[in-house]
């Protein structure tokens, strides 16, 4: 199998209705000669990152509100015929108009590749204007009639907001995608750093400070919020069988994330401080639930 370079779609990058990705190498089993695009969208000129556009997983505006509760979001899946014509031309013009694929290259997809595909939201309850957006997924696993995939981050229409539906589809979600509607089959280049994997799903101050336990999905960045940062932190994982990686810092930001081979259930991470005068003072401990 081939790849070859045709387009970028960078954490942050807005198309028509919202566009969620890192960089992608549009994945062939046949190489093609073509150029590459001239003019990639370019990220977000913003310097500082939203270091409290969250305090946990569930937005404020979902917490303990019975009427969300009842209207659940939902979504029905759009191939290209579907899509409005100015979100095709935008990525048509992203991806040199080659972003279809085939169905080998579907049925050889592997473990941490990645799809695209798009969904229109569905009106419920008072969310009587819905919304379409393309979102990319981390591969699991090739099934016979789809692919089932782990919603990447970031995502722009997940929840309900004013009138508009919301389509529910979190950043670590699983999620089943027929193999006719996949758009883009891609390998991932991850930047390097902070924010090098997308943009963070949620950030979390500790939980010695907020006394919550925070539920979150693996494969999927987090911002862990420190009360400060010196040069002597050490990083300590119970079970030390999952496996927590450190994407990169931001000021008092740590971005992380857990393998999706980590075990799931409780994950506690301490974070102490190598004082060589007093010897290890505890920063922050966090208790995370790891689902499925």
């Amino acid at each position: 199998m081939s790849i070859k370079i045709i387009g970028w779609l960078t954490a942050g990058v807005a198309l028509a209705t919202g566009v969620g990705a890192l960089v992608w190498y549009f994945k062939r089993r046949k190489a093609k000669e073509g150029p590459t695009p001239s003019k990639p969208p370019r990220g977000s000129e913003e310097e500082d990152p939203p270091l409290d556009r969250y305090e946990d997983a569930t937005p404020d505006s979902q917490k303990d509100n019975p009427d969300l509760t009842r209207h659940r979001p939902a979504f029905d899946f759009l191939d290209r015929e579907n899509l409005p014509a100015e979100l095709v031309e935008a990525i048509d013009e992203t991806f040199e108009r080659g972003w279809r694929v085939d169905d080998a290259t579907i049925e050889n997809l592997e473990p941490d590749e990645v799809i695209v595909f798009a969904v229109k939201s569905e009106p419920v309850g008072p969310y009587v204007r819905t919304v379409e957006e393309v979102i990319s997924a981390h591969v699991l696993e090739v099934e016979e009639q789809s692919v089932r995939a782990r919603v990447m981050a970031p995502t722009k229409h997940s929840e309900h907001f004013g009138n508009i539906a919301g389509h529910g589809l979190r950043p670590g979600t699983i999620v089943d995608v027929p193999k006719s509607k996949i758009l883009v089959a891609a390998v991932e280049n991850p930047g390097d750093g902070y924010g090098g994997r997308g943009e963070p799903a949620a950030g979390f101050k500790p939980t010695s400070h907020t006394k919550r336990i925070y539920k979150i999905r693996p494969n999927t960045p987090y911002d862990l919020k420190l009360p400060y940062r010196t040069e002597e932190l050490d990083w300590y994982v119970d079970p030390n069988t999952a496996g927590m990686v450190h994407i990169g810092e931001y000021g008092l930001l740590e971005q992380i994330m857990f393998t999706e081979d980590s075990p799931r259930g409780s994950i506690v991470v301490r974070c102490l401080d190598n004082d060589p005068n007093v010897g290890k003072v505890l920063v922050g401990r966090w208790e995370f639930e790891l689902e499925a």
